[in-house]
């Protein structure tokens, strides 16, 4: 389960959330920087978490999924806020 089923659980997570906005670029590009934090947050920190909580492996891996699945998505979400907040500042630096 490990890193394949945090990818796994950020895709269909961020195809819910995200919905018509997920193939934007501001999005993409959020959830692609967010992939290596992701990653070691998971190892670092998801791991020792979920072996405490579920069990040994199971609960390794599980605490890996999770934390990477959302590390990423806030990444995804971080992008897309950028990306609004600076049409908006656009549209007012015209008026």
């Amino acid at each position: 389960m490990g890193v394949i089923g945090g990818l796994a659980l950020t895709l269909a997570l961020a195809r819910a959330i995200f919905q018509e906005r997920l193939a934007t670029p501001a999005v993409i590009g959020g959830l692609a920087a967010a992939l290596l934090p992701g990653l070691v947050l998971g190892l670092a920190a998801g791991a020792p978490l979920g072996r405490h909580a579920f069990g040994e492996i199971s609960g390794v891996a599980l605490g890996v999924a999770v934390v990477q699945a959302l590390v990423t998505l806030a990444g995804g979400a971080v992008g897309l806020a950028l990306a609004k907040a600076i049409i908006a500042y656009r549209r007012w630096r015209r008026i």
